[in-house]
């Protein structure tokens, strides 16, 4: 109720404003406010993906994309009216009641395209689920994301509605890849980017590039059509779907169509995991292949990954209950998911939206199952994902370690306390953040001097001298200094070269630092944000080092599944050094 009264207080007020200064006046106005919004949307996408690419900056991923359609509207509109003044100075004269009527219809135009555009703009922002207590969008019983009602005056629909319609008609841009096509029922999505596994609070959106689509598959059954409700993993369980409009889903007329995405480390929320829920993936179909204008938008209900972090084998998951989120597992860089939507019979699938993001997906060529068993092999055999990194790696020029853990200067330790022995007071953090257990679990490089970090006999309860890991995963640290004399020298040789510091597990999957620490005569540095990872011997400020100054000391930081083996570590496609033994981590 209280979001509603704000939009047609907002509504209102514009179309009395305008409606006091004349109806030519407020003419005017409308247009400019039509030709600002549809050159805010036609500028939108650009501009959020031109924000957010390559920017570390959490504050303008949480904004990127509402400041992008809000920007561009405001400043475009200002620019208009300013160059409508100076071209139109003078009103025309009109009587008392048609200024007023007339003034007053197009004010309540201008009104409902700037309020929709603001409410839109507001709810691409990292909000909470609600706005003001009201959620257009909910989940079902069973787990489909449905529309819940609207606003008492929907200025959201409308106005996406209005640019939608023109931008197919009117306003079509060339090659057809117009507003309504690509973004069918636009009220919906931002309600939708902002139902997360905390009520809005954890990412609504991820950077382009933090993702990739690797594949997709279909399953037309040419049996029972049901059998796309179930799997041959638990086949008694039937699963029921709704359409976003609330609508039943029915296994006659829909195929499954299966798209494999691996999410890199931007996508990683600062628990350091991938978290997805159905709401936040959206497929846009055509269902009509002789109309490209047909869009609709559905949601996933169901999804393939990787079951435990110590086994590439997968399980599939089922979106069958209210806010059901699945995130990966252990503390690999990537994260393959093959999420499962059910389409309609010959609908060509059109784009595909991860967490806001749009990849083309019209020329996609999928595998196609005959039945609902024949993608359960696969999932079984591990097939239907890529599950480990393709990379080609150069070992030419490895060096084999003699792994010994009681050796007093090793180079690789399997332990969650800090490195040198340091120890922080709780009060004294700069800017890392801890958990409730006093454990370090994220933020931003942090600089300590020598008077900063912990005396002797500070009482345990406000020392932090641990990092957080979770259930299933170690810290692994790696000495890259000088004091490794193992193959801190070949470290140092390919300090100048691209590409990520990793450690490779037996599994064959990779790992990147969470964060490092340094230290040099007087001074530590601490970073650690497994959401931020480490992807280059520069990233997040780290030193270089220089053979002219011996005092420096330098520890990755990596986030590791438990119970696998740490085999290797390298920088970008070249490999430093194998570990044997391998390195139990547990």
């Amino acid at each position: 109720m209280v979001l509603s009264l704000i939009v047609i207080a907002v509504v209102g007020a514009i179309a009395y404003i305008w409606s006091s200064r004349g109806v030519f006046s407020s003419f005017l106005h409308m247009l400019c406010v039509i030709v600002a919004g549809a050159l805010a949307f036609a500028f939108w996408e650009p501009i959020a993906v031109a924000m957010l690419s390559g920017t570390d900056s959490a504050v303008l991923q949480d904004l990127g994309w509402g400041l992008a359609l809000g920007g561009p509207f405001a400043v475009i509109l200002l620019a208009l009216r300013v160059a409508c003044d100076k071209l139109v100075p003078f009103n025309l004269d009109f009587d008392q009641a048609v200024n007023v009527v007339g003034g007053l219809l197009f004010g309540a135009v201008s009104g409902t395209l700037t309020a929709g555009i603001l409410l839109m703009s507001v709810g691409y922002t990292r909000l909470e689920t609600q706005i003001a207590g009201f959620q257009a969008i909910d989940f079902e019983p069973n787990g489909s994301v449905v529309r819940k009602g609207g606003l008492l005056y929907p200025a959201d629909r409308l106005t996406a509605w209005f640019y939608s319609t023109l931008s197919n008609t009117s306003l079509l841009p060339p090659g057809g890849t117009s507003l309504g096509r690509l973004r069918p029922e636009l009220a919906d999505e931002h309600w939708m980017l902002r139902m997360n596994y905390e009520e809005g609070k954890s990412k609504n959106t991820i950077p382009p590039g933090a993702f990739e689509v690797k594949g997709s598959y279909r399953v037309t059954p040419a049996g029972d059509a049901n059998q796309l409700f179930s799997d041959t993993f638990d086949p008694a369980r039937k699963q029921t779907v709704n359409s976003v409009d609330g609508s039943s889903v029915t296994g006659a007329d829909r195929d499954l169509l299966g798209v494999i995405v691996r999410f890199g480390a931007g996508a990683r929320e600062e628990t350091g995991r991938i978290v997805v829920g159905n709401a936040q993936m959206r497929l846009i179909v055509q269902p009509n292949p002789n109309d490209e204008f047909s869009t609709i938008a559905v949601h996933p209900y169901a999804m393939v990954s990787q079951a435990a972090g110590d086994k590439l084998t997968l399980g599939r998951w089922r979106f069958d209950a209210p806010r059901v989120f699945i995130s990966s597992v252990g503390g690999r860089d990537d994260a393959p998911m093959a999420f499962e939507f059910l389409v309609p019979k010959g609908s060509k699938p059109v784009a595909l939206y991860v967490k806001g993001v749009r990849v083309d997906m019209t020329n996609s060529e999928p595998q196609k199952f005959t039945s609902v068993a024949q993608r359960d092999a696969q999932i079984t055999s591990g097939s239907i994902t890529a599950m480990t990194d393709q990379t080609k790696f150069d070992r030419s020029s490895m060096v084999r370690i003699r792994y010994d853990p009681a050796a007093p200067e090793v180079a690789i330790r399997v332990t969650n306390r800090l490195p040198y022995n340091l120890i922080l007071q709780k009060d004294i953090r700069k800017s890392l953040e801890i958990d409730d257990q006093r454990r370090i679990n994220g933020g931003a490089l942090s600089k300590f001097g020598k008077e900063d970090t912990a005396a002797f006999g500070t009482a345990p309860q406000l020392q932090v001298n641990q990092f957080s890991v979770g259930d299933d995963t170690q810290i692994v640290q790696v000495v890259v200094d000088g004091t490794n004399n193992q193959f801190g020298f070949l470290v140092t040789a390919a300090a100048g070269a691209s590409g990520r510091p990793f450690l490779m597990d037996n599994l064959g999957v990779t790992y990147s630092p969470a964060g490092y620490v340094y230290q040099k005569t007087g001074e530590t540095w601490i970073y650690f944000n497994p959401g931020a990872p480490i992807q280059s011997l520069t990233d997040h400020e780290m030193p270089t080092l220089s053979r002219s100054q011996p005092d420096q000391k330098l520890t990755l930081i990596f986030v590791v599944s438990k119970g696998v083996r740490v085999k290797e570590f390298g920088i970008g496609d070249r490999v430093i050094a194998e570990f044997a033994p391998m390195i139990e981590v547990r």
